[in-house]
């Protein structure tokens, strides 16, 4: 007898633990970064991350492709911004962390098309002037 298969994720849980997973890794690379400690072993979870981010994104495309697509680039970006951290902190520019700003404000967005429940910072700011008229 064998074993029963193990269900693979649906894309929806699948992203939305890869996307756990990079924000996490967002988090502490501002934090090591901020406090000039090592980014080695965050180097190595975020080369992790962006393997699990490419093989999902490789299945047959769907339902998260678009989302799953964002994911490996923002998960890219954050891993050779790390690479870099650990070779020399002083190569890191403010173009280098734009392009993480960047890919993660379209990863944002794009999980927040699937997953509209996620935490929006004063979602309704832009829209709404906090001026008084007279």
């Amino acid at each position: 007898m064998s074993a029963p298969a193990v269900a693979e994720a649906s894309p929806e849980r699948e992203l939305r633990e890869l996307y756990a997973r990079y924000k996490g890794l967002a988090l502490a690379t501002g934090a090591t970064l901020l406090l000039d400690a090592s980014p080695d072993r965050l180097a190595v979870e975020a080369g992790e991350l962006l393997t699990a981010c490419r093989r999902a994104a490789a299945r047959p495309r769907g339902a998260c492709s678009t989302q799953l697509d964002a994911c490996v680039v923002a998960a890219q970006e954050l891993h050779e911004l790390l690479l870099c951290a650990a070779e020399d902190p002083e190569r890191i520019g403010p173009d280098d962390t734009e392009r993480v700003r960047t890919s993660h404000g379209r990863l944002r967005r794009e999980v927040w098309k699937v997953f509209p429940c996620e935490y929006v910072p004063c979602s309704g700011a832009h829209r709404h002037s906090h001026a008084q008229e007279r």
